[in-house]
């Protein structure tokens, strides 16, 4: 999960592109679906996506990203932003 912030942190994540232009709104979708965006009336989605600048080998591009929208309460703050060695920390024996 990930909250938007004006600090100067950033994410250690992975990037995709959609090979075929014509299914990118078809693909959007269905991210969209799994993340919970679409939801029932009164009911408040789990993400909302947003454009963000991104980072790749130093060149800067555009990317969605799909913020969490629910509350962080009591959750562990990851300094590195790498969701990935924070899991392979955790699980070391």
């Amino acid at each position: 999960m990930a909250l938007p912030t004006n600090d100067d942190h950033f994410i250690t994540g992975e990037l995709y592109e959609v090979n075929n232009a014509q299914e990118f709104s078809w693909a959007m979708a269905q991210l969209d679906d799994y993340e919970g965006i679409n939801v029932e009336s009164g009911e408040v989605p789990l993400y909302r996506k947003a454009i963000v600048d991104v980072y790749q080998d130093a060149v800067a591009d555009k990317a969605w990203i799909y913020w969490y929208n629910q509350s962080v309460e009591g959750m562990p703050v990851l300094e590195t932003g790498d969701v990935f060695r924070y899991m392979q920390d955790k699980n070391k024996p």
